[in-house]
């Protein structure tokens, strides 16, 4: 039996006993290994910050961002050191995806440096090319080689406990981006037409539909894609379906808007991606929720609901803040 078999079989079993396991990073290459499931995606030419959060030291916030050129390095440590500020991020954890040397020291030294004088302790300080890594915090060649250290990020008993625990990631962000992009023409061609039946009678119940829905295994049929399409279309019946939202559902619901979001007409779509961004964002993939703004912003750079989400993406807004304040944003018209 293989390493990574093994590794599989273990977290099957702690998983089968009623319990996600606890399993601790034990260096570098466990930390690797995990950050695909915390973005979403297996990041390339990216910075990425890991707050720890706890007297353990768990996986916190992550924030992921394209890593800045030379001439950027600076702003973009700027930008992160205030986001670790304003969150009170503290211990961190930080990694520069990257097979340029130089590019990925410039933006790390910068933040390093920033991160000191703030006093934020920075457990691990990393570059990574997707088969080696780098620590700017070792000296010591005997365990840190100058040529870099291998690792493989599949056979990490996190990675194995991610995927067991229904974490997953793509294989890049075009995988995600496809998550709200036109589906099938026949889909669609099908949802249409129900939608103009749908707008020539009474406004499906948004609730009741919606509910209907996330009660639904495997595809939604067109009848409900078109139900939920033109059911979200009045701002009240839009906001009944956002206050619906939480982030213990968040998951299912973002299935749900998501399939919509695929199949419903354009001149619909505002008000289904914004709902399914916001699922996203409610979920913790702030990557996944970018892209369903992006695609709304495509339709209607205008809708408020959008621009909201959007904001609260450039704001760093945490997710886990939503029950504080849930039925003050859902105002937005």
């Amino acid at each position: 039996m293989s390493k990574k078999s093994r590794i599989i079989k273990q977290a099957r079993a702690e998983l089968g006993a009623g319990s996600l396991p606890v399993v601790r990073a034990k260096g570098p290459a466990d930390v690797l290994a995990m950050i695909p499931y915390l973005v979403g995606f297996v990041p390339t030419n990216s910075i990425v910050v890991i707050a720890l959060e706890g007297p353990r030291k768990h996986f916190g916030p992550c924030i992921r961002m394209d890593l800045a050129g030379r001439d950027g390095a600076g702003t973009q440590a700027d930008y992160l050191a205030s986001v670790i500020a304003h969150h009170g991020f503290d211990p961190v954890i930080v990694v520069a995806f990257s097979q340029h040397r130089d590019r990925a020291r410039a933006v790390i030294e910068q933040l390093e440096s920033r991160l000191l004088e703030a006093g934020v302790e920075i457990l691990e300080l990393l570059r990574a090319d997707g088969e080696r890594w780098w620590s700017y915090q070792c000296t010591d060649g005997s365990c840190c080689d100058a040529s870099g250290t291998p690792y493989d990020a599949d056979s990490s008993a996190l990675a194995a406990t991610a995927v067991l625990a229904g974490m997953a990631k793509a294989a890049g962000r075009d995988d995600l981006r496809a998550c709200f992009e036109p589906g099938s023409a026949s889909l669609r061609a099908q949802v249409a037409d129900s939608c103009s039946v749908l707008e020539a009678s009474d406004l499906p119940d948004i609730g009741q539909v919606l509910n209907g829905a996330l009660a639904t295994s495997g595809p939604l049929s067109p009848e409900q894609l078109a139900a939920l399409a033109v059911g979200a279309q009045p701002i009240a019946s839009r906001d009944v379906a956002w206050s619906m939202m939480s982030r213990r559902n968040a998951a299912s619901h973002l299935d749900v808007w998501a399939q919509v979001t695929r199949a419903a007409p354009d001149r619909l779509l505002p008000a289904v991606g914004s709902l399914a961004g916001f699922a996203a964002w409610l979920s913790g993939s702030g990557v996944l929720a970018s892209h369903a703004a992006e695609r709304v912003e495509r339709v209607d750079p205008t809708y408020s609901m959008n621009r909201l989400l959007i904001r609260c993406l450039e704001m760093t807004v945490d997710p886990r803040d939503w029950e504080d304040f849930r039925g003050g944003p859902c105002t937005s018209g």
